[in-house]
């Protein structure tokens, strides 16, 4: 059986510490300069796997140019 993020393979991922592991989960957009997005240049729109450091899966987040912060998309949990 494959995992919920499979579906999702094309996309980038972005690694999040355990804080912003639980603001996401809860709901909160993520300051793209807290991850290494602050980087490179993000297309707007542009969507990105959410991963905690030790590889959960936790949903999908949009690069929104204007407010520096990736919003959720798609939240979910993949168990697998």
């Amino acid at each position: 059986m494959k995992s919920v993020e499979s579906l999702f393979e094309a996309c980038g991922w972005v690694g999040v510490s355990d804080a912003q592991a639980r603001r996401f989960s809860n709901g909160g957009a993520l300051d793209m300069s807290r991850t290494y997005l602050k980087n490179i240049d993000v297309e707007d729109g542009k969507i990105f796997r959410i991963k905690t450091r030790n590889g959960k899966f936790l949903g999908l987040g949009r690069a929104d140019a204007e407010s520096g912060q990736l919003k959720i998309f798609l939240q979910c949990s993949d168990n697998s």
